[in-house]
């Protein structure tokens, strides 16, 4: 009989634990995220709003297991710190939709696992340090429609 409660509590204890992190969720206005076996997708239509502490994206429970983040259509600005590597750290591949226009400052700064980049025609503006500090990044394609690159020594955002 003891076997058999303590048996029924950790099976309780264990379920518990795995829906106390939401695997999917709002971000901003009209926007959703999900994540699913090392994938974090954002999706919807908008822009994605900066995230203001590095610790508070909604998705921030995950960040450790996060190895790569889908922008999809429909979403047309990136904030600022949204994937930044001081709690991205296994962020490895990002895949950024043709309908970004921005890509905020510090987006994926320090993202050390990631190796490669294709910034689509579509974005206009790279916000300041957006890739800075991710030195595995062996690989980045620039598209044609990039007209300007923030780097103001004040840092100032996208």
């Amino acid at each position: 009989m003891k076997k058999h409660i303590i048996g029924t509590v950790l099976f309780i204890f264990l379920i518990l634990a795995q829906n106390a992190f939401a695997q999917s969720g709002s971000f901003g206005n009209n926007l959703t995220w999900k994540f699913n076996g090392g994938t974090l997708t954002i999706s919807g239509t908008g822009e994605m709003p900066d995230v203001i502490s590095l610790d508070n994206p909604p998705w921030n429970a995950h960040k450790l297991n996060i190895t790569s983040v889908v922008i999809e259509n429909g979403i047309t600005a990136i904030g600022r710190h949204s994937f930044n590597g001081y709690s991205h750290t296994n962020l490895q591949s990002v895949t950024i939709a043709n309908t970004v226009t921005r890509i905020g400052s510090w987006a994926f700064e320090n993202c050390k696992a990631l190796t490669a980049v294709v910034i689509p025609d579509s974005v206009l503006v790279l916000g300041n340090s957006a890739f800075s500090g991710c030195s595995a990044l062996a690989s980045v394609t620039i598209g044609s429609g990039l007209t300007k690159i923030l780097g103001e020594p004040s840092r100032k955002a996208a």
